[in-house]
């Protein structure tokens, strides 16, 4: 397992789904994310994994989490640095379920975002991409509020708002 140094701050947020930019994005952000790995303890060991998984051609962040070679948590923190956000595991956090009426299903469902939390007119998201501006301005002009974005994992993320808000709807029309 890796070891990696413990994050700059402790709070929340997540990664894993496309941004609007597409795939230049992810490759930045699996580029970043590997870097940061490579300069943990365990980066000699890492490459082996690393080359193994552009192989297999996976998602980092799936792939590793398929591994188990990086501890979720240290994953979660790696996000946050590569984000320069706070991460957020969704395992552990639930959030205030009084928020989720802030968004409606649809909108949550269709922008992979979740509520958490509200102080004051600030509103903290669980987003796969915390660095999606387009989906912060979005989710802004939805709720009426200040968007503070925190970056979880993908599929931990599909789960939870499954969870929350319930199965999509399928329009069979």
């Amino acid at each position: 397992m890796v070891a990696l140094a413990p994050p700059a701050y402790a709070a929340c947020r997540g990664l894993g789904v496309k941004t609007t930019d597409g795939d230049d994005d992810m490759n930045r952000i699996d580029s970043q994310l590997e870097a940061e790995l490579l300069r943990s303890e365990a980066g000699p060991t890492m490459q082996g994994t690393l080359d193994s998984i552009r192989r297999r051609g996976l998602g980092l962040v799936d792939a590793l989490l398929e591994t188990k070679d990086v501890p979720r948590p240290d994953l979660l923190a790696a996000l946050g640095r590569v984000h320069d956000a706070p991460s957020v595991d969704l395992e552990k956090t639930h959030g205030d379920p009084l928020v989720l009426g802030l968004l409606p299903k649809d909108q949550a469902l269709a922008l992979q975002a979740l509520p958490l939390y509200l102080a004051g007119n600030s509103l903290s998201i669980a987003l796969a991409d915390p660095e999606d501006l387009q989906k912060s301005d979005r989710l802004a002009f939805l709720t009426a509020r200040t968007i503070q974005p925190v970056v979880s994992l993908s599929t931990q993320l599909r789960a939870k708002l499954i969870e929350a808000y319930g199965a999509p709807e399928l329009d069979l029309l």
